[in-house]
């Protein structure tokens, strides 16, 4: 903390909400689709490399800490920001152990009154990887046995820690905030909309029509969560001068049981209807 702040002031973080979601996406709909960029990673869970020369790195922070500029980190979320763990502990989700690793996102949760916990979507301007070491590796044996990321006991800071910023406005403030972004965001569960209507096994092989019934949903929730319009007047300068591509994994086809390849359809043209952002 006392090389961040040195001897001023620190780099600012920016939380935010969006407005409540709505229909404005279909306008967009004449766009082309965006460039899309298919990395497969390879590796150590703690050291995942591209294994397509696709020239990214683990968007998570797996790639020894180091994350891209720029790049938003997709929070895979349900309706609150970590989760069922409550904020406590790791979990073998994305959602509930991504909180630990980047624990600003804790702070802003000491916010929330009565206990709560922060609703998605939520995005925080600025958020970077505090700890080792989470990507989107796992093992059969400790310490990644049904977790996503471990902390080790010692070493436990990012050494790699993003120091690029980005000079930009807020509220007619002219601040520096780090070249990282965490953004929540839910999708829709199948099994909440139709209960028992796919099996286990059917869901994990893409295999019900009930896992691709409800894309107009998601196309709004994720275009809620990145387009710049949707936040605060204040905030949407900064936004778009650093959000300017996103990161994630199967958002949708995890743990939620959704359909894989619809939803990288549906990811794909949700991005491609908010300008100037990549995938």
């Amino acid at each position: 903390l006392s090389q961040e702040l040195g001897t001023g002031q620190g780099k600012v973080l920016v939380g935010a909400r969006p407005r409540n979601a709505d229909d404005s996406w279909r306008n967009k709909l004449t766009n082309s689709l965006t460039e899309v960029t298919v990395c497969q990673m390879q590796g150590s869970p703690f050291n995942m490399t591209s294994a397509n020369n696709c020239g990214k790195k683990e968007f998570m922070g797996g790639s020894l800490g180091s994350r891209v500029p720029d790049q938003a980190l997709t929070d895979i979320a349900g309706g609150v920001v970590g989760g069922g763990a409550q904020l406590c502990e790791m979990a073998n989700s994305q959602d509930e152990s991504l909180v630990q690793f980047y624990p600003e996102t804790l702070a802003f949760a000491f916010f929330r009154a009565d206990g709560q916990m922060l609703p998605s979507p939520f995005t925080l301007l600025g958020a970077r990887l505090y700890m080792n070491s989470i990507s989107g590796q796992t093992t059969a044996d400790p310490p990644l046995r049904n977790r996503c990321g471990s902390l080790p006991s010692t070493n436990w800071l990012n050494e790699n820690i993003q120091t690029e910023s980005v000079s930009t406005i807020v509220s007619d403030w002219v601040v520096q905030i780090p070249a990282s972004s965490f953004v929540a965001v839910a999708s829709s569960a199948w099994w909440i909309y139709e209960p028992g209507a796919c099996d286990h096994v059917d869901a994990l092989n893409n295999d019900c029509m009930a896992q691709r019934q409800h894309y107009d949903p998601d196309i709004t929730q994720w275009y809620q969560a990145y387009e710049a319009s949707m936040y605060d007047s204040s905030v949407q300068g900064a936004f778009g001068a650093l959000v300017k591509s996103v990161g994630t994994g199967p958002w949708g086809a995890g743990v939620w049981w959704g359909d894989s390849q619809m939803y990288f359809l549906i990811v794909w043209l949700a991005t491609s209807l908010v300008s100037n952002l990549a995938l």
